[in-house]
């Protein structure tokens, strides 16, 4: 028994010798580099010498705050005005709105804002939708039939189906969160009620989501509808996590998830004319949080995307920048 005790406290003598390496080889640099071997003559130190040594303590003080110890490379104040200096160069008013799941954290520009919501009025009415059926109002195995009065252009592929058709309610709402169908959305609203709907969410606290034919939401409402799923605060875990899972990997991944190569991310577009719009959930593990983009007087659609991407990749750089560093500094 000794003998295990006397292997551990080596072992842990190891481990804690090593962590003491790159300390003491910093240590060195710096001494090599601050205080440099003096020339036979001291006033012949040249000031482009003088430079050179400024620079390069410059060079490993960043290198050892960003890529050793992990500190930020930016704060929040620096992040919103990076965003803004950006913003300032695109076309178009943008609402933005960040919450830190599982903080208090939280953060935008123009969060507040009421933005045209589009086809993101999808998501508090697949909530609506999940209470029921959370509720035992409503079967997931349910039939609906397709009638005209659902009939509308745009997104989806049940518009191409003849009138009479049947859909179980777990494919309609799958259609209309991957494929944004507008039909689906008719079919949820027709089978909830849209009255019913909307004093859902107004009775949970969300008050800047307009579901009727005004159609607006706030980033900041959009967001905190996804912290709510997130959280499990309407319906059970299984029913929440099956509602995230329903937007992920959609027919649209041009916007949030642009730049995110590798990254899960819940989310639901909305496309109406001049205003272009995401918002989601970012699972960057241990540190997920919901990014809510939304625009208005937009002259490119495809601009208006890139400009989503854009920002959503600054916000994932910042929130991925606040891990510990390498040696849990």
């Amino acid at each position: 028994m000794a003998y295990r005790r006397t292997i551990k406290n080596y072992s842990s003598y190891k481990r804690k010798s090593r962590l003491w390496v790159p300390i003491i080889f910093i240590v060195i640099f710096l001494a090599v580099i601050f205080f440099p071997k003096p020339s036979q003559d001291t006033d012949s130190v040249s000031s482009e010498s003088t430079q050179i040594v400024e620079i390069n303590k410059t060079s490993l003080l960043t290198i050892i705050k960003e890529k050793i110890l992990g500190t930020e490379s930016k704060d929040e104040t620096e992040l919103l005005g990076e965003i803004n200096e950006y913003l300032e160069t695109t076309p178009g008013t943008y609402g933005l709105y960040v919450h830190e799941l599982g903080t208090d954290k939280s953060f935008g520009i123009n969060e507040e804002m009421s933005f045209p919501a589009a086809s993101t009025v999808k998501i508090p009415l697949l909530m609506s939708l999940y209470k029921d059926i959370y509720e035992g109002k409503v079967s997931k195995d349910t039939v609906m039939t397709y009638t005209i009065n659902d009939e509308e252009t745009g997104t989806g592929s049940i518009q191409y189906t003849s009138f009479g058709t049947r859909w179980t309610v777990s494919e309609i709402a799958k259609r209309m969160m991957k494929q944004s169908d507008n039909v689906a959305k008719n079919m949820i609203f027709r089978l909830v009620g849209y009255r019913r709907a909307q004093e859902y969410i107004t009775g949970l606290g969300v008050k800047g989501v307009d579901m009727s034919l005004e159609n607006k939401t706030t980033s900041k409402d959009s967001g905190t509808l996804l912290k709510l799923i997130y959280e499990n605060k309407t319906v059970d875990k299984e029913l929440s996590d099956e509602m995230l899972e329903l937007m992920v990997k959609t027919d649209f991944e041009k916007r949030l998830p642009r730049y995110l190569e590798g990254v899960k991310v819940s989310h639901k577009i909305g496309t109406w004319a001049g205003a272009i719009s995401d918002t989601g959930i970012v699972f960057l593990e241990g540190r997920p949080y919901t990014i809510s983009v939304y625009s208005e007087g937009i002259q490119s659609v495809d601009e208006a995307e890139k400009v989503i991407g854009t920002i959503s990749k600054k916000v994932y750089d910042y929130e991925k920048s606040k891990k510990k560093g390498k040696f849990g500094f």
